[in-house]
């Protein structure tokens, strides 16, 4: 079957409607031409009637996808500069860091495009002024221009854009008059069912060792996505200890070494080339967005994280058209690694209900002062929870709750769309959790739905690594001889601390501590029989045996 593209879906009737005020919500998946049909069919119509387009992007390196793009239509610098101009969100939101006036900075375009609209959803809770503030500044201050929101992943970002643009019409209706309806009418046109996943084969692999001898292996390039800097780094020397993948064959890419230009030429390759420069790629989610992969030497993409936005923006980056077959492999996380994150997110939903009540109190200088002259980490944490700004820009809120404070021309409010995001993945953490406590194959089971995909289509890699493990530890069970007391915490100590990330997977462990009753639950796992007993000298001591060698008068 032929695969569509959205150009061949929206007709001129659709698009003519567009230029009068219109907000419009484009959702298609990766690869499904969006970017196609905004420069090649709606900037020429708008260039027909007159209209220039404004178009703004959330990474600086699908903005370098878009210049190139765009070399390719235009011969002549100066037509394309009255034509089209592209910005970062973040660029634009450094002008009202500024104090500019985004009406002015934006009066000369009559069409803007937010691409990769899922940013101010997905960058809210360490971005916040370049989320929460400036996407009401923005909307606000074009309020009568046509916005058109384009992502991949609708569904989280689309409730914070419906209620942002409805509160713009009710602030502009309080300053200025009534509203016609379609001036703040929103139309959405939903492409979902573009979405084509078929190319990926989906593989759960029992632990990291293994995956790194998988991906070392290959004769295929690997895309590699960790969603933790110290977690990717780690990942790096497992490939390279294989002794078959050599330290020039990996490439690290994350945010200090995309803004030091560490791999400038890696990254014109990504962003020009549309090719990995070199076999392994391990990456964060820098490059979640951005880069379309065409290379068809990739035969392999891990993914590690629980946001589902970030999984398809992922996934998303290796593009049908060039790549027919692809690997994706999802290994699991530690069980405490889910516990650190619920306890993370937990915090910081405390801190939201905590300074939502301070403000209501308005304690407006108390706060100020320990989110923006304060230091730590608790106030890097409350800058991007609690904003301060211009009185006139900040409006949102949600509906019966008011929570923000209003004082000498400057605005405190709570960052609505990080609370919700961080409310979002604290639910996630909990449900993944609960079905890694059972077998961590039900998370994996959970992801690959995301893309339509069963459990009966999902593949059970082999763990040899695991397997050895399993062995050693075993055999230090079995070590335990009649040991004394002491002897008997020394040698669980050892074993608690040896063999954590095992043990962590069947028995949550706190640090090194395992009870008389765990540990006896660790012997039952692996069919041993764990007895504590009385001596001749009346002491205690303590054995373990496999269960098949019991004697019917053992212990």
């Amino acid at each position: 079957m032929r695969k569509q593209y959205i150009s061949e879906l929206i007709d001129e009737s659709t698009y003519s409607d567009w230029l009068y005020g219109k907000k419009v919500m484009l959702n298609a998946p990766t690869g499904a031409g969006k970017t196609t049909f905004i420069l090649s069919v709606f900037l020429k119509y708008c260039k027909r009637c007159g209209k220039k387009m404004l178009i703004l992007v959330n990474r600086r390196l699908l903005r370098e996808q878009y210049d190139y793009d765009l070399a390719d239509i235009y011969l002549c610098y100066r037509e394309m500069c009255n034509d089209i101009k592209l910005l970062t969100y973040q660029e634009l939101s450094e002008k009202i860091k500024l104090g500019k006036d985004l009406s002015t900075e934006l009066s000369e375009y009559d069409v803007i495009v937010c691409d990769e609209v899922h940013y101010f959803y997905n960058d809210s809770e360490f971005n916040a002024l370049g989320t929460y503030v400036l996407l009401q500044a923005m909307i606000k201050a074009a309020f009568f221009k046509t916005i058109i929101f384009i992502t991949a992943t609708l569904d989280e970002v689309r409730p914070l854009l419906e209620r942002t643009i409805l509160k713009c019409a009710d602030k502009i209706r309080e300053e200025s008059g009534e509203i016609k309806k379609c001036e703040f009418q929103i139309t959405t046109l939903d492409f979902g069912f573009l979405a084509d996943y078929e190319r990926f084969r989906c593989c759960f692999i029992p632990d990291v060792q293994s995956l790194a001898e998988t991906i070392a292996n290959s004769d295929k390039k690997a895309l590699i996505f960790i969603d933790d800097k110290a977690k990717a780094e780690a990942f790096k020397k497992l490939l390279i200890q294989t002794d078959k993948v050599k330290e020039s064959d990996v490439t690290m890419l994350n945010a200090q070494s995309l803004e030091e230009n560490l791999e400038r030429g890696m990254v014109r390759m990504l962003s020009i080339g549309n090719k990995l420069l070199k076999k392994i790629l391990i990456t964060t989610s820098v490059l979640d967005n951005g880069v379309s992969i065409h290379d068809p030497e990739v035969g392999s993409v891990v993914i590690a994280t629980e946001s589902k936005v970030s999984f398809l923006q992922m996934l998303g980056r290796i593009r049908s058209e060039s790549i027919d077959s692809c690997t994706l492999y999802i290994y699991p996380r530690e069980i405490e690694y889910y516990s650190k994150r619920i306890r993370q997110y937990s915090a910081r939903m405390e801190f939201f209900e905590q300074y939502t009540e301070e403000i209501l109190r308005k304690n407006f200088w108390e706060i100020l002062y320990q989110g923006w002259f304060d230091n730590d980490e608790k106030a890097n944490i409350l800058r991007n929870m609690i904003i301060l700004t211009n009185s006139e820009v900040e409006f949102y809120d949600e509906e019966f709750t008011p929570v923000r404070f209003v004082k000498e021309g400057y605005i405190l409010a709570v960052n609505h769309f990080a609370k919700e995001k961080i409310g979002n993945m604290l639910q996630a953490e909990k449900r993944f959790l609960k079905l890694a406590l059972e077998d961590f194959r039900k998370v994996v089971c959970e992801q690959i739905q995301w893309i339509g995909k069963s459990e009966e289509e999902l593949e059970i890699m082999c763990s040899t690594f695991n397997e050895e493990r399993e062995k050693l530890l075993v055999a230090e069970l079995l070590k335990i001889q009649n040991y004394s007391n002491e002897e008997y915490i020394k040698a669980k100590e050892y074993i608690a601390k040896e063999f954590h990330r095992e043990l962590c997977d069947k028995i949550i462990l706190k640090n090194t501590s395992i009870s008389k009753e765990k540990f006896s639950n660790i012997c039952d796992i692996y069919g041993l029989l764990f007895n504590a007993f009385i001596g001749k000298d009346k002491k205690m001591y303590y054995s373990v045996i496999r269960k098949n060698e019991m004697k019917e008068n053992d212990f």
